[in-house]
């Protein structure tokens, strides 16, 4: 189940646009490429300069969890304006039947 969330969450994006799944390719990318210089970086420290690089200055983990947080968010704003137009249009035809005399 854990692997499923995980897949999930690769498809949210940066401030950028850049995927998480991209950014960790990046991060692979940038790792594989200072190992050929004197500024060898860490898969995880990789992460974090990609992260800064799309838009959040922050750890890799805080910036994941904050886009996840706000995509949640997102979602719940969504659903209840979803509900609240739902519950409107069944209180507008409610309505209608009134008027018209219909029970």
């Amino acid at each position: 189940m854990k692997n499923n969330n995980r897949n999930k969450n690769e498809q949210l994006q940066f401030p950028s646009g850049r995927t998480i799944k991209r950014c960790k390719d990046d991060a692979k990318a940038l790792r594989k490429a200072s190992k050929e210089t004197e500024n060898y970086l860490s898969y995880n420290k990789a992460l974090d300069v990609i992260s800064a690089d799309n838009g959040l200055k922050m750890g890799w983990d805080k910036a994941v969890n904050y886009i996840i947080k706000s995509a949640m968010t997102a979602n719940e704003f969504e659903s209840k304006t979803l509900f609240n137009k739902l519950v409107g249009r069944v209180g507008n035809e409610q309505s209608n039947f009134k008027k018209r005399g219909i029970s």
